[in-house]
């Protein structure tokens, strides 16, 4: 499945199950750039490959992998959250409930404070 498939169709799906309006992201900017910038990223960091793309001529993932910068990868994250709260809201749930870890001060719960 594409990316933009999951995107854009999951919270389709999910909102027609839950008996929702259905959730339009075609104008959602951060949606947009999830499926261009996103799934570069997510693909170098849980697949990083040395493999040498013949088309462009590059070793594509790992070039990727090496040139992450702090603001790009923030600016990433950023976008991801407001996806993320767009799509809860638009289901018909408080993000504040369902995804908590959106509002904490790191984007992140701090593990020591987790219990198992």
């Amino acid at each position: 499945m594409e990316c933009a498939d999951k995107v854009f169709g999951y919270p389709r799906v999910i909102a027609k199950v839950k008996g929702r309006p259905t959730v339009d992201l075609s104008a959602f900017r951060p949606a947009h750039r999830i499926i261009k910038d996103g799934k570069e990223v997510r693909d170098a960091i849980t697949h990083p490959s040395a493999q040498y793309d013949p088309d462009d001529h590059t070793q594509k993932k790992m070039t990727l992998l090496a040139g992450f910068k702090l603001p790009e990868m923030e600016s990433l994250y950023r976008d991801v959250c407001e996806y993320v709260k767009f799509v809860e809201e638009a289901i018909g749930y408080d993000p504040r409930e369902s995804v908590p870890w959106l509002f904490d001060k790191f984007g992140y719960r701090d593990a020591k404070a987790e219990t198992l």
